[in-house]
């Protein structure tokens, strides 16, 4: 989920490089792993705060359940 104002938005789809305070970026993450010990993931709730970066977007993911 990606809000913000029309201007933001344009520049972010010109692939330039916006404050990720000028905008809201989410999104949920699931994991899916088979290994018993990591099984724990696979039961988490994960949110994740996105900013689009030059050449990329990043994620800060965060286990909230």
């Amino acid at each position: 989920m990606r809000h913000g104002s029309r201007e933001v938005l344009a520049r972010l789809a010109r692939g330039e490089d916006v404050d990720p305070s000028e905008y809201t970026f989410r999104t949920s993450t699931r994991i899916d792993d088979r290994r018993p010990e990591l099984d724990w993931l696979n039961k988490g709730i994960f949110i994740s705060v996105g900013a689009r970066r030059y050449g990329g977007v990043s994620y800060e993911t965060y286990l909230v359940g």
